[in-house]
């Protein structure tokens, strides 16, 4: 290059077959578990390719290079940018691992610039280390390092809050909240709708990562929630963030779910038995789902969570997780129509489990050795427990009124 550019190189050795490596630049997935929050792009050379982070930083550019396990040409024009410059990937195998080289180079030497380069350099030592965590690992450091407020979060529209008589419309509605959490502690519970942590305004579930992004492990904000038509305030304190032990291979995954859904059957089977139909059909207060329904919620779940893993194997692109699908009102009551007994319903429900654990038993073993897609699939079923105990509470709240 000559004198009137900056060159900026980086190194990396990661354990990871390079094919897997370059998959990373390429794959939209891929590209959200190590670089960014949204991706878009055409792997092809020419294709466009779009980059967004939660904190409003942009990139547009294109493939300039692509040569499959070997390298990554591409252009690079982040938001606020005055022109593009040019990032090229080398890919080399060494053994068991690959050898990355980065340049990010075309980047002029004028003072405007500056301020751009440092942030060049702090964002790829992060996201270069963070690429080599996802693929070694298949841990995500930007969340594993995340402050946690330990909340489950559920949809959130304009019927809902006429059900629950929240006087707004915006927010981040709670399912629950997870125990030993801050927010467990706040007293925060299901239905609740947060409006503002630390004064900041809460729209939706995307405006939470930008403002507990601030925070560390034992900072306490202020949270401002409804609960019902009271507007109600309370001191929270973030905690750190455990990761769950997950299991890393697919047969241990299947015993672990194996055993949750016995766990859950007894405990249906407990609650249900030789209970009144006309009880399974009452909604409690506050427009909340009745028994059968909930059923047919834990159906739907275990139906697109097998959606799911079929989009993972046929390595498209896939949503981060399943929350608000299966939480579609009339999807439950069209499954109940279906099947309107608590026979019905519960022998499809099993039927589902033993669907799941089929496909769980067969998962070959490139996928799973796919460690940030596995990573993915573990974590939802690690944490079914929690979200199972929350519906269980909330047939308890109708069978022993």
């Amino acid at each position: 290059m000559t004198g009137s550019f900056r060159h900026l190189e980086y190194q990396s050795k990661i354990k990871s077959p390079a094919d897997e490596v370059y998959r990373a630049f390429i794959h939209p997935t891929a590209l959200k578990d190590w670089l960014c929050n949204a991706a878009q792009v055409e792997p092809r050379p020419g294709g466009r390719l779009y980059f967004a982070w939660d904190e409003g930083y942009t990139v547009n550019g294109a493939y300039t290079n692509l040569e499959a396990g070997k390298s990554i040409g591409l252009t690079w024009q982040g938001k606020g940018e005055p022109a593009a410059t040019r990032v090229t990937v080398t890919l080399t195998p060494e053994g068991e691992q690959t050898n990355l080289a980065l340049v990010h180079d075309e980047i002029p030497t004028g003072p405007e610039w500056d301020t751009t380069v440092e942030g060049f350099k702090q964002g790829w030592n992060e996201t270069l280390g963070n690429l080599q965590s996802m693929l070694e690992t298949g841990i995500d450091l930007r969340e594993a390092r995340r402050p946690l407020m330990g909340i489950l979060i559920g949809e959130f529209t304009p019927e809902i809050a006429a059900q629950l008589g929240i006087p707004v419309q915006t927010g981040v509605r709670l399912q629950g909240t997870v125990e030993g959490s801050g927010a467990r502690a706040a007293g925060l519970r299901d239905g609740d709708v947060l409006v503002r942590i630390a004064g900041q305004e809460l729209t939706g579930y995307a405006s939470l990562g930008p403002v507990i992004r601030k925070y560390k492990a034992g900072d306490e904000v202020e949270v401002v929630f409804y609960r019902g038509a009271e507007l109600k305030t309370a001191p929270l304190k973030f905690s750190a963030r455990v990761l769950p032990r997950l299991a890393n291979a697919a047969p241990a995954l299947t015993k672990a779910v194996k055993k949750d859904f016995r766990t859950l059957n007894i405990a249906l089977a407990k609650r249900l038995k030789d209970c009144p139909e006309a009880l399974l059909e009452k909604r409690p207060a506050g427009g909340e789902w009745n028994i059968k329904e909930t059923l047919a919620h834990l159906i739907l779940c275990e139906r697109d969570a097998q959606t799911w893993i079929a989009d993972m194997l046929n390595d498209r692109e896939i949503p981060e997780d399943l929350a608000y699908s299966p939480n579609v009102f009339p999807r439950v009551q069209a499954l109940v129509a279906v099947y309107p007994s608590r026979r019905q319903i519960m022998t499809e429900f099993k039927r589902s489990q033993k669907e799941t654990l089929a496909l769980l038993s067969n998962l070959p073993g490139q996928f799973v050795a796919r460690k940030h897609i596995f990573n993915r699939l573990a974590r939802w079923y690690t944490e079914a427990p929690e979200h199972h105990r929350e519906h269980l509470a909330q047939m308890d709240a109708i069978l022993t009124v």
